[in-house]
């Protein structure tokens, strides 16, 4: 009993601060299906993260000035001696720390840091959680990577560009099938084809022969309503806004 006790603990623990560190609506639907308090893990996070990130960055900082002020002030005696006083070695200490702060490690504690303190706020003021940064790029880039590698295979299924077609179906007045989608086409869009006006129903990708290709439904329009958008398409294919 007490194993299955601490597992369920340790679940709580492990599936609360994965919540806490990504961004909606992953955070919302993880706090949705497990009933987990997100933001009093994001502020548990922040407790940790806060004091952590400032320690580190000014740890980091004084072994950085340390490890470099030897190698500085034997270089200032070298060249400058006589007519050295205390203030060149304390301006070797101030570019120690002035490199500190150009340094990547630097700007990681000093995110970590910021993060934490963002978090304590958020849960103070608002009682809101913060999504951690690196997780809010791997999610966005992730993101991205999904959606060029289905731009990808969308167009791989499309294959070649090819002339607009229009056939006849039943429940349309006309269908018009391309090999790419059309820019800014949508229901308040009015076509112009062959001297009459239609309106987009809707759309589809359906199969076309050895390829596919983007299914345009369209519904002849009387023109008794106002044309926010007109476009003046041939049956060759062209079209003209």
């Amino acid at each position: 009993m007490m194993l299955w006790r601490a597992l369920d603990v340790l679940n709580v623990l492990t599936v609360g601060t994965i919540a806490a560190v990504l961004p909606s609506p992953g955070r919302d639907r993880i706090a949705r299906d497990h009933d987990i308090d997100v933001p009093l893990f994001s502020f548990a996070i922040g407790a940790i993260e806060a004091p952590l990130g400032i320690v580190a960055f000014m740890a980091g900082g004084i072994a950085h000035v340390w490890s470099g002020a030897g190698e500085r002030s034997l270089l200032l005696v070298q060249n400058w001696w006589p007519g050295l006083s205390t203030y060149h070695f304390q301006g070797v200490g101030l570019l120690g720390w002035l490199a500190w702060f150009l340094h990547p490690l630097a700007w990681a504690c000093a995110l970590v840091g910021a993060t934490g303190m963002m978090r304590l706020i958020a849960f103070t003021a608002t009682r809101t959680a913060i999504a951690e940064p690196a997780a809010v790029a791997v999610v966005a880039l992730s993101r991205l990577v999904r959606r060029k590698a289905f731009a990808i295979y969308r167009e791989h299924m499309l294959g070649p560009v090819r002339p607009d077609r229009f056939v006849r179906e039943s429940g349309s007045d006309l269908v018009l099938l391309a090999s790419r989608e059309k820019g800014g086409w949508n229901e308040r869009v009015t076509l112009e084809i062959g001297g009459k006006f239609y309106r987009i129903t809707g759309s589809s990708l359906r199969r076309d022969g050895r390829w596919h290709a983007i299914a345009y439904r369209l519904r002849e329009d009387e023109q008794h309503g106002v044309i926010r958008r007109l476009v003046r398409h041939d049956r060759g294919g062209s079209e003209n806004s």
